[in-house]
């Protein structure tokens, strides 16, 4: 009798023919033995996986009506996935996914990709075949973006026969497809902007804003923030106006959530000019202009704004870009419109120069001249006229009619110029500080500029200025103007404070103050004419430094005064001592070192008149009084 342990054995060894008959006799005999189900049921899966992988239609159709016969036991969940995949194999549609599967498996995806086709025009309706056609493109696009010069033809088919996919969005494998799009930025004949019209920047996801963190521990831009911006810059080189319409929300949000991105306001206001929307381009010009003041193309943008509308404006925004440094051929384009201005005005000789530095830039580059310059170049005005020299001077004069759109509405800050100092990064760069008075701030707050770029050097330290500026975005001042303060005092924004000397060190020239229990410094020698003692009273004046150790003050100003110093700070004692270890203490707790025990032979119960001063024990960690002067004359003994 056979057994289903036989049939088993005789798969296991490879003879599953044999074992599949030895199986159908089984059945026959008992066919409600779950164990001859069983075996029956394995050898058939054998065979019908044999049978597609010969690609023998009719044996498998026949394994598989066969299988179906069976009474599979549904609580043997191994052999019910074993035999359900058996006969998805019988499947035409399932067949050829396997195929498709294992060929990508295989490492064989342009082949896969053919295989997933194929089964696209068979069951145009089964998600599963495009979600595996998706994938395989993109490994086929691996082998395409990946290389430095990217063949743009087959990386737009790529992307044109993936976009047409009915595949799941948004997605991982959608977001992955943004990314290779974005690498054909600026190639020729790709439009990013057309492309994502049909990916749909909706479809953006989470992930997508996050920024990506590199190996090296810095961090670069979100792919959404990069794709934003580059189809910004996309638009606008195309001039179609659906396009830069499209892609104009998407700026909104990204500015919104990028805030630190320059670029995305300028790209902002750019696409609003580029639609006629030059009142709302102005406003965001405005900004731009603000954090690049030395940038031609800055104030270009601006004038560009108001060319329509104010002239008189633009102009004095042309004035202020020919006042940057930059190179001469980025600064062709703004010359001739700045030159069709002078024309309109009949400035026909600072016209020619500006024609003329026009003309020469693009000669020294090998360009050929653009039709208006040949036009102007053969007017009978250009060739009747003589060019100014230059237009420097001529620049100067107009340039304060577009510095005051940038800062007529800001207040003047009261500011007090500080020392020139360097870093090790840019030792050969110095920097001025700058300590500005603000609202709503008991300290000025110290800020620094270029030396070079204004003219401190005829200036003293402390010299009163006053200044328009702003914060950024990256909460840094951004300084726009700055002018010497008349009839202004040394260090006038900063408030007096009256100390105490309550200590000095000749060998380092080194004199400590104190003037209340939060505040105390030392004051260098040097940096004042005048003679230090303790117990003298003074007029100070400081700028203030917190780092981890606490807060340090730097002394800007320091004369004797005959104000009044705070009675919590210093006071008048008359006392009798008591002397322990050759130290004193008053009756009230006021502490005498040692030296003066000494010097005036202080002895132990004596009266004692004097000056003590507010004093810290770091030891004990407690704040007590310290003896500092003794007045002439006022030992008494007892």
């Amino acid at each position: 009798m056979i057994t289903s342990k036989e049939v088993f054995e005789k798969r296991k060894a490879g003879q599953t023919y044999e074992a599949y008959q030895m199986g159908q006799e089984l059945v026959r005999n008992n066919p409600n033995d779950p164990w001859n189900i069983k075996a029956l049921a394995y050898c058939l899966v054998d065979l019908i996986k044999d049978a597609s992988n010969r690609n023998d239609d009719n044996s498998l159709r026949s394994f598989v009506s066969e299988l179906n016969g069976l009474d599979i036991d549904q609580n043997d969940e191994i052999l019910v996935r074993s035999v359900n995949h058996a006969k998805g194999l019988g499947n035409p549609q399932t067949k050829i996914i396997a195929d498709a599967k294992a060929l990508s498996k295989q490492g064989r995806h342009h082949d896969a990709v053919n295989a997933y086709r194929t089964a696209l025009r068979s069951f145009p309706s089964d998600i599963s075949v495009y979600e595996g056609l998706g994938w395989e493109l993109y490994r086929v696009g691996k082998d395409i973006f990946g290389t430095e010069k990217i063949d743009v033809f087959k990386a737009k088919q790529l992307l044109n026969e993936y976009i047409k996919l009915k595949n799941e969005r948004p997605s991982r494998l959608h977001s992955l497809f943004l990314r290779y799009a974005d690498k054909l930025i600026g190639s020729e004949g790709f439009n990013l902007v057309a492309f994502l019209r049909f990916w749909d920047l909706n479809n953006l996801t989470h992930e997508d804003y996050e920024p990506y963190q590199a190996d090296n521990g810095k961090s670069y831009p979100s792919v959404a923030e990069k794709v934003i911006q580059h189809a910004a810059k996309d638009g606008l080189s195309r001039h179609i106006e659906d396009d830069m319409k499209y892609i104009l929300p998407y700026v909104d949000n990204a500015i919104s959530t990028f805030p630190e991105n320059f670029w995305l306001t300028y790209y902002k206001a750019k696409l609003l000019l580029g639609v006629g929307q030059n009142r709302e381009a102005y406003e965001f010009s405005l900004s731009v202009a603000k954090a690049k003041l030395n940038e031609y193309w800055a104030w270009d943008l601006l004038a560009e704004t108001l060319i329509g509308t104010d002239t008189e404006k633009a102009f004095g925004c042309y004035s202020k870009a020919l006042t940057c440094r930059s190179d001469e051929k980025f600064l062709a384009n703004v010359r001739m419109k700045f030159a069709d201005l002078l024309i309109q005005k009949s400035l026909y000789r600072e016209a020619k120069y500006e024609i003329d530095q026009a003309i020469k830039s693009r000669e020294q580059e090998g360009w050929k001249l653009t039709e208006t310059q040949l036009q102007y170049k053969n007017a009978e005005w250009y060739q009747n006229t003589t060019a100014t020299k230059d237009n420097r001077d001529f620049y100067k004069q107009h340039t304060a009619i577009a510095e005051a759109l940038l800062f007529d509405s800001l207040p003047w800050l009261n500011a007090s110029l500080g020392n020139t100092f360097t870093t090790t990064k840019n030792p050969d760069k110095p920097k001025r500080k700058i300590f500005l008075s603000m609202a709503n701030q008991s300290t000025p707050t110290e800020i620094s500029v270029s030396e070079r770029r204004y003219p401190f050097k005829s200036m003293k330290l402390g010299s009163g200025l006053k200044v328009k500026g702003e914060y950024d975005v990256e909460r840094r001042f951004q300084i726009y103007l700055i002018e010497p303060r008349s009839e202004a005092q040394q260090w006038d924004v900063f408030s007096e404070y009256i100390g105490i000397i309550d200590h000095i060190n000749h060998d380092k020239k080194l004199a400590h103050f104190i003037v209340d229990r939060k505040i105390d410094g030392v004051i260098h020698f040097e940096n004042f004419s005048m003679n230090f003692n303790v117990a003298d009273i003074v007029a100070l004046k400081f700028a203030s430094h917190t780092h981890d150790r606490g807060t340090q003050y730097t002394v800007l100003a320091c004369q004797p005064t005959n104000k009044e110093i705070s009675i919590f700070t210093a006071k008048r004692f008359k006392s009798m001592v008591r002397i322990s270890n050759g130290l004193g203490f008053t009756m009230d707790d006021i502490f005498i070192d040692r030296p003066f025990i000494d010097h005036c032979k202080i002895n132990d119960g004596d009266y004692v008149e004097g000056l003590a001063v507010l004093n810290f024990n770091r030891k004990k960690g407690i704040w007590g009084w310290k003896m500092v002067k003794i007045a002439e004359q006022s030992l008494k003994r007892i």
